[in-house]
């Protein structure tokens, strides 16, 4: 009896020790293709993911980008609007432009309803100012604007952005153009 419980037991070891050498293989596999894994993770299950309305808007199709970018803000809206006020209660501490310790990239990613909320803001303002609907834009903008501790990663650069501030540099038809 003793024996067959320690050989199932080596048996389920070995069952777990091969997923985790799988799973560790897939994990390579994965920052090889898109870079170090917490950004895909950032980007895949903290908030609703923005990527679709950036497609859109990368290949320049800016009604499917405007679409995408709405639905993402109306997932995220509330939730992301009570995470800046939250932070802005606290007086939160900034994240750091450019560098950022392991952990401000750690609090940063646990903002993703903030994150995705400021990054599709961003994303329905510059569509709706491509598509020449200007009021639509600068609400977009203003919103985006008011979401100052939200950040987004460039894995081309390796480091986070603030959507507000880029919003910032908007200037609507009342503010003397773009």
């Amino acid at each position: 009896m003793m024996r067959t419980s320690v050989w199932w037991w080596g048996l389920a070891a070995g069952v777990v020790a091969t997923f985790a050498v799988v799973g560790l293989v897939a994990v390579l596999a994965t920052e090889e293709t898109n870079g170090p894994v917490h950004h895909a993770i950032s980007r895949s299950f903290l908030g609703y993911p923005p990527q679709r309305a950036v497609d859109a808007f990368n290949i320049q199709d800016w009604n499917l980008a405007l679409r995408e970018a709405r639905q993402c803000v109306a997932i995220n809206n509330d939730r992301g609007l009570r995470e800046q006020a939250r932070l802005e209660s606290e007086h939160a501490a900034m994240p750091s432009a450019v560098r950022t310790t392991n952990e401000e990239m750690k609090a940063i990613m646990r903002r993703g309803s903030l994150n995705s909320l400021a990054h599709c803001s961003l994303v329905e303002g510059e569509a709706a100012n491509r598509l020449g609907q200007a009021d639509e834009a600068l609400r977009a903008f203003q919103r985006t604007e008011r979401l100052t501790y939200a950040r987004v990663y460039d894995e081309q650069v390796h480091w986070f952005w603030s959507p507000a501030e880029r919003a910032a540099t908007y200037r609507g038809p009342e503010r003397a153009g773009f």
